[in-house]
């Protein structure tokens, strides 16, 4: 049997992991990328302990492969340039497999390749398209692409501040997200306003999901923007204006009913909200995380997450997080995220509260209005 060892060569790797998952993750299979990355660190590894040669067993069982997966994997590397293999014979009864590993250059470097660059054309959604278009900045690649020239350059974020945006956003959530020509206009115009750690942590609340992926929402970090920004106004706080709202619901016009919502639950952050409207300093954990999963997670807006909050504490004079939770479910099991949809929910639960426990108290109310109009007659 031939004993195998695996050496990995190159003359300076320095990757950069930013551009290697903008540019391959959509190119190579997983295990492609996995065993680009294990082959980086293995001879890093290898490096410190002053190792030359690997046993080529070891590293199929780090990799959990076998050897057919291992040379169809390496082919994809070879393919689009990232490697390069040879094979030595050293006697009889001894291989030494060479691989020699290209480092990962920046985006603009790296797109300067025309294959790599239209391989990425026809693996990429228009949305990647949008943002490589901002990072790299130069007409070639917005010739080859075609794209519409929706922003001015002189609008956009700098690359600087782009990749500290982007990789600050990242460390908080843990994988990879999508900002829209929208969304960087917006960090554009208040980055002078805020820190880079604010407008992190902005962008990562904001952040939502729709089929496996992430964005970051235009409309979410708008809202929370507006709320930083008008967080200092002395504007007095009502708790039964709220408990108001819920109890007249039933009796009060549609057009009334919009424009109070709006007034109501456009104000403040959902902490904040949910802090004023049980008198407390702090919130707990679970408070934080369920509103987090509303956002991200279930898609409910900021509005309709306070509405939400503001409802199940008029209903039971607290607000639970596995009732929240529970709620929260049902809006986005049901589809019940837009304004239209979710007050209607809320209406058809009033009606079925007032004809059980009434916990509104939604007919005394009808009772208190209807004597007073009789004594006024």
């Amino acid at each position: 049997m031939i004993e195998s060892t695996i050496r990995i060569l190159s003359s300076s790797i320095e990757s950069n992991w930013f551009s290697f998952h903008q540019i391959y993750d959509s190119i190579l299979s997983e295990k492609a990328k996995r065993l680009y990355i294990q082959c980086f660190y293995q001879k890093s590894i290898n490096e410190r302990l002053k190792i030359e040669r690997y046993s080529f067993n070891l590293l199929l069982k780090n990799l959990k492969i076998d050897e057919t997966n291992f040379e169809s994997s390496l082919q994809e590397l070879i393919d689009v340039g990232l490697a390069k293999k040879k094979i030595e014979l050293v006697g009889k009864s001894k291989r030494e497999i060479l691989v020699s590993l290209k480092g990962i250059s920046t985006l603009q470097e790296e797109l300067k390749d025309k294959n790599l660059k239209s391989r990425l054309k026809r693996s990429i959604s228009k949305e990647k398209y949008s943002e490589l278009e901002m990072i790299i900045g130069e007409s070639d690649f917005y010739s080859e692409f075609n794209y519409p020239e929706e922003i001015k350059e002189e609008e956009a974020l700098d690359k600087k501040t782009y990749f500290n945006f982007y990789n600050g956003v990242f460390r908080r959530l843990g994988c990879e997200f999508t900002i829209s020509d929208e969304v960087s206009l917006i960090i554009s115009s208040v980055k002078d306003k805020f820190s880079m750690d604010e407008l992190h942590d902005l962008a990562y609340r904001s952040v939502q999901e729709s089929k496996g992926k992430y964005f970051v929402s235009k409309n979410n970090l708008q809202f929370l923007i507006d709320q930083k920004l008008n967080s200092n106004k002395n504007e007095k706080f009502c708790v039964g204006d709220y408990d108001d709202f819920w109890r007249g619901l039933l009796e009060r016009s549609k057009i009334k009913t919009k424009e109070t919502f709006s007034s109501l639950f456009s104000k403040y952050e959902c902490e904040v909200l949910y802090k004023k409207l049980l008198n407390k300093q702090d919130i707990p954990d679970s408070i934080h995380k369920c509103i987090r999963d509303c956002i991200q997670n279930k898609n409910l807006s900021f509005p309709i997450v306070n509405a939400s909050i503001s409802y199940i504490k008029t209903l039971l004079g607290k607000i639970p997080a596995k009732y929240l939770s529970k709620f929260s479910d049902t809006l986005f099991g049901n589809g019940y995220t837009d304004y239209e949809s979710f007050i209607n929910h809320i209406r058809d639960l009033l009606i079925h509260e007032s004809k059980n426990k009434d916990r509104l108290n939604i007919n005394r109310g009808r009772e208190v209005k209807k004597n007073d109009f009789v004594f006024r007659l």
